[in-house]
């Protein structure tokens, strides 16, 4: 793969202890519609969006410590973005039976609900499904827990899929 996309996360290093984030490493995924048999396959990247975060709360020396230096762009590593990103390999790979819905300019998102310490987690993936080179991209540009479930019509991955790969922008829902 050669996008303008990082490829290859390198780890990040805090006192001593290793995050290892080679699970948002690219890689390509196919899925295949049931209803047609249909199969897109993605090649799949994620931002850096997905473990860190700038925060007000963090001192300066702090901010220092925790930078995280990407490509393009450099912030805090934010731990539990972290902890919470090594659940997105296996949620990609179940997109198709997750919730995914309109999130706006041209992106769809789902909220996948996992439990984590016998609680319910909110967590929102916002992503962009398109067709680049002659080939499908899914880029996951960012990932979080959020508060609550937003209110939304629904859009099927297939539909978006079907979309990508015709090079046709997705409507909005009403």
């Amino acid at each position: 793969m050669h996008y303008n996309e990082t490829e290859k996360w390198h780890d990040f290093s805090y006192r001593g202890r290793n995050y290892d984030l080679s699970h948002l490493n690219a890689k390509k995924l196919s899925f295949t519609d049931p209803k047609n048999g249909k199969t897109y396959t993605f090649f799949v990247t994620y931002s850096f969006h997905c473990f860190a975060k700038d925060s007000d709360d963090l001192t300066l020396l702090e901010r220092q410590e925790l930078m995280y230096s990407a490509p393009r762009d450099k912030r805090p590593f934010h731990f539990e973005r972290y902890h919470d990103s090594t659940k997105l390999p296996e949620i990609i790979n179940n997109l198709p039976n997750c919730h995914t819905f309109d999130a706006g300019y041209e992106k769809s998102a789902l909220i996948h609900i996992f439990d984590e310490s016998g609680r319910k987690i909110y967590y929102k993936i916002v992503f962009k499904a398109y067709r680049e080179e002659k080939k499908l991209r899914l880029h996951i540009e960012t990932a979080h827990r959020v508060s609550s479930l937003e209110k939304t019509k629904p859009r099927g991955f297939f539909v978006i899929a079907k979309n990508a790969l015709l090079g046709k922008p997705l409507k909005s829902n009403p």
